[in-house]
């Protein structure tokens, strides 16, 4: 496996996650703290 593609999966792995942190955040009330429901 090349670097470039370690790279490429990482970046496509933290894309995920940031998307599914925007997903909780928009579900969750105002002022609530979203990092209590993620799973690090």
């Amino acid at each position: 496996m090349t670097v470039s593609e370690r790279t490429f999966e990482q970046r496509v792995y933290v894309g995920r996650r940031m998307r599914e942190m925007a997903n909780v955040m928009r579900r969750a009330p105002c002022g609530y703290s979203d990092a209590t429901t993620l799973p690090l």
